[in-house]
């Protein structure tokens, strides 16, 4: 997994350089025309960016409600995540997802349950900017 992460980072980090080069001479060159699965890598950076957003908006909708909690449907609207999306996070981001995750399986109070969504909230809104940043997004922008 490690070994698979470097080499799609080091490929991504070449392609960057290259497409940097050539849209230094021209700036409406498209990305695609020398490595189309950047659409590909927008595509998917879409999806992650969304997921993140509606599982964030199912959390904060879970708290309005001001009902008793249901630890049940939060973990399985985790696992759904994990099962569809998580891959497509950055593999540094997995661990403290899983953290939250575990806190909030484990939580045995009403209190406590609230207190680990409100982090957990806070923290996707941290990794819906940090996908936001990400140079197919830049790419996208330059040829808008």
């Amino acid at each position: 997994m490690h070994i698979e992460n470097g080499h799609g980072l080091l490929r991504h980090c070449c392609q960057s350089g290259i497409l940097t080069l050539v849209q230094a001479v021209d700036k409406k060159f498209d990305a695609t025309v020398l490595f189309p699965s950047r659409a590909e890598s927008l595509t998917s950076a879409e999806k992650l960016r969304q997921d993140l957003w509606d599982l964030r908006q199912w959390l904060t909708d879970v708290m309005a409600n001001r009902t008793e909690l249901d630890s049940n449907n939060i973990i399985e609207r985790l696992v759904s995540f994990r099962e569809n999306s998580l891959r497509s996070l950055m593999y540094r981001d997995w661990e403290e997802f899983e953290t939250f995750s575990d806190a909030l399986s484990i939580a045995t109070s009403y209190i406590e349950m609230r207190t680990h969504i409100r982090k957990f909230v806070s923290f996707l809104e941290m990794l819906i900017q940090e996908v936001s940043k990400r140079s197919v997004f830049q790419d996208k922008q330059v040829h808008a």
